[in-house]
């Protein structure tokens, strides 16, 4: 009894109706996802959308594009290569049949920590995708490619299929702020991506929103600039976070702490 703890409140006066070591920090598991999901909906609102973006540097004669196109990630963990398709079919409505230089992943929104602390090295690929801010069908072809290599790939293969001439193969790269957009994806509202993710307990979006979450304030996107926004806004609510440990998104490491209390 010393390792569990609970708590009963009434829904409607907040009444205490059962307490069990309400205070107590305990391992929560995936219960680890409710502050995380919590935070991101008061943050970002239900009716937000991550965006993936297409951008072009260089310039622009007739139908040839004269330079690298950037896959640029924000996190999106709904990405697949359907999204990468649709991005393509944008680039070609827009008037480009050949690209002269090469198709360049950028995952450089978040920080490139394929898991989190505490997690054992098999989650990686286990319980969870590799995480980056540029992630297509889940990382599929892990680990052969990094997540941005294999993107920046669909992105090609896609183009090719579409009648682009590619003349360069796919790479790694940031882009640079003067890069001009020219086309972007939308992924579903939070509310659905959030609704999904607790339903099915989804460590890999639990962690791509934490890091997110770490991007708030113009930064790099890292588990623990995710943890610390989670904790203040915890704090704001008046929420208890003593003892509390916010250390990965989905519950998975064994450094998390909750109490029954907070959550």
């Amino acid at each position: 009894l010393d390792r569990t703890g609970a708590i009963a409140m009434d829904a409607a006066t907040g009444e205490v109706l059962f307490s069990h070591n309400a205070t107590l920090p305990l391992v929560p598991a995936s219960n680890e996802k409710l502050p995380v999901a919590w935070t991101a909906l008061i943050l970002l609102g239900p009716s937000y959308r991550f965006h993936t973006d297409v951008l072009g540097t260089g310039q622009r004669t007739g139908a040839t594009w004269d330079g690298d196109l950037f896959l640029e990630g924000n996190g999106d963990p709904t990405l697949t290569a359907a999204d990468v398709g649709r991005l393509a079919a944008k680039v070609r409505a827009s008037g480009i049949r050949r690209v002269t230089g090469r198709i360049r992943g950028d995952e450089s929104a978040y920080d490139s920590r394929r898991g989190a602390p505490g997690w054992k090295r098999y989650f990686v690929g286990g319980e969870s995708p590799p995480l980056s801010a540029l992630v297509v069908d889940r990382a599929r072809g892990w680990p052969a490619l990094s997540p941005p290599l294999l993107a920046a790939r669909a992105l090609r293969e896609a183009l090719v299929a579409r009648g682009v001439t590619v003349a360069g193969r796919h790479a790694l790269g940031t882009a640079p702020r003067r890069a001009v957009r020219i086309a972007v994806d939308h992924s579903p509202r939070l509310g659905s991506i959030v609704r999904e993710m607790d339903r099915d307990s989804d460590n890999f979006v639990a962690e791509m929103l934490l890091k997110h979450l770490g991007t708030l304030d113009g930064g790099v996107g890292t588990t623990a600039r995710g943890a610390r926004v989670v904790l203040a806004e915890m704090r704001t609510a008046g929420i208890a976070v003593k003892g509390v440990r916010i250390v990965d998104g989905s519950g998975l490491s064994s450094l998390d702490r909750l109490t029954p209390a907070a959550l």
